[in-house]
């Protein structure tokens, strides 16, 4: 995080006009306001660590980060339903995430003679992230997801989880063309603030913890990351490493 000499005031202002200028979200005045910035106690670790959030029940970027959260939903799913016609066909998974435990393990009971398991955890990885590595990343599955069959809009509306690719623009959802989606996906990741004592903060490195699309943006960056090399190991002609990381998961916890 690096200190900003601009007030709380001044930045939920430069919000709420970006939010009506740019995206046509009005921001409600609930939402008026930055997150604040703290930690929870992790108090099985010996000696005690800590777990640093910055998040709020309500802010000022709110309501762009639950549409681009629900965006991303669909993009995920999409993503994934890809991956698995492309697995069906070569018989190479190239998609890691799962979201439940269940998950996994119906893909182990499809797995024949399976006799060893090596499970890995990240220590931290939510704020080891580079933006601009994100932001990349993000990019080109933006491009990948609307360049599909042609595809101009994604919808979403508050309240609905997910949302929907179409070639016509829809009454009553919020809409996003690829353009939009990129403005809004640089927005977020560039322009998140915290206040700690008195400070404003902006998040210079790293995603925050508890940003309402945070958990999707890291899903989907770690996916395209493993997409991308899993790809160029089949390019390449490492058929066998590829095989091989075919049988890998990655679980959201």
């Amino acid at each position: 995080y690096q200190p900003v000499s601009d007030t709380e005031s001044n930045i939920v202002d430069n919000h709420i006009e970006v939010m009506k200028n740019k995206f046509e979200i009005e921001i409600k005045d609930e939402n008026k306001k930055l997150p604040l910035f703290y930690c929870i106690p992790k108090m099985h670790k010996d000696p005690i660590k800590f777990r640093f959030i910055s998040g709020a029940r309500n802010c000022s970027t709110k309501q762009l980060s639950i549409f681009l959260n629900n965006a991303l939903v669909c993009i995920r799913n999409e993503l994934k339903r890809q991956c698995t016609k492309e697995c069906e066909d070569s018989g190479f998974n190239y998609f890691f995430s799962i979201n439940s435990t269940n998950e996994f393990l119906e893909r182990l009971s499809s797995i024949s003679n399976t006799w060893s398991a090596k499970v890995y955890d990240f220590s931290t990885m939510y704020t080891c992230l580079e933006l601009l590595l994100v932001k990349q990343h993000m990019y080109q599955l933006t491009d990948q997801m609307f360049s599909k069959y042609n595809r101009k809009f994604l919808h979403v509306k508050a309240g609905k989880r997910s949302g929907f690719f179409s070639h016509k623009q829809y009454a009553g959802y919020f809409t996003f063309n690829s353009s939009l989606f990129k403005e809004s996906i640089d927005y977020i990741l560039f322009n998140s603030y915290t206040k700690f004592a008195g400070q404003c903060y902006r998040q210079i490195k790293g995603l925050p913890m508890g940003g309402n699309s945070s958990p999707l943006l890291a899903d989907l960056f770690l996916s395209m990351c493993e997409i991308n090399y899993l790809r160029s190991l089949k390019e390449s002609g490492q058929l066998e490493l590829l095989k091989c990381l075919s049988l890998t998961s990655r679980y959201i916890d």
